[in-house]
């Protein structure tokens, strides 16, 4: 079975009406993506800028929904499921964004930024863990007390990982981004 199975998936997207007389434009974020990623195995996605990487991403962590096609984890299909069906994907799956800065809230600490994913899952001994996955990073326990502006860019990519590390998504999986 592979860990993540993509049919013909298409993304739709419609903008706003800008005549009475013509329908609304749309925009064709993903037309008929296909593709499997096999237990085990690394899978990047790469393209130019608009192709609709993030839309697939989005799809994949159950945040979007496709217009059509499907999209199936360890062979359970997640398409269309509600919010508190998909559980299972937010435990097993973690995005890591290219650009830092614009994921992490910059009026927290490190150490919450990197404690919510276990603060969502009820995880005890937060602090711990932290101090592990920043140390795991590269970066000393002490950071958790600071704010991402005190770090460069690098630091804050790492940063960012460790919070996609916290709740130990499944190790078979592929990082995407």
């Amino acid at each position: 079975m592979d860990a993540i199975s993509v049919r013909d998936v298409t993304r739709v997207y419609g903008r706003p009406r800008t005549s009475l007389r013509h329908p609304s434009p749309s925009v064709r974020a993903l037309r008929g993506v296909s593709f499997d990623i096999p237990q085990g195995q690394r899978f990047g996605i790469v393209g130019e800028s608009g192709c609709g990487k993030s839309t697939l991403l989005r799809i994949l962590a159950g945040l979007d929904s496709p217009t059509s096609g499907s999209v199936a984890i360890d062979g359970r299909d997640i398409t269309g499921l509600r919010e508190r069906r998909l559980k299972f994907v937010r435990e097993r799956l973690q995005l890591v964004f290219q650009d830092p800065m614009s994921s992490l809230d910059p009026r927290m600490r490190v150490g919450d930024i990197v404690a919510e994913p276990l603060v969502a899952q009820g995880h005890r001994n937060r602090r711990e863990r932290v101090a592990e996955l920043l140390e795991a990073v590269g970066l000393r326990a002490d950071a958790a007390d600071r704010y991402p502006h005190q770090f460069s860019g690098g630091q804050r990519q790492r940063i960012s990982i460790a919070r996609a590390l916290a709740p130990a998504p499944r190790s078979s999986w592929p990082m995407s981004r």
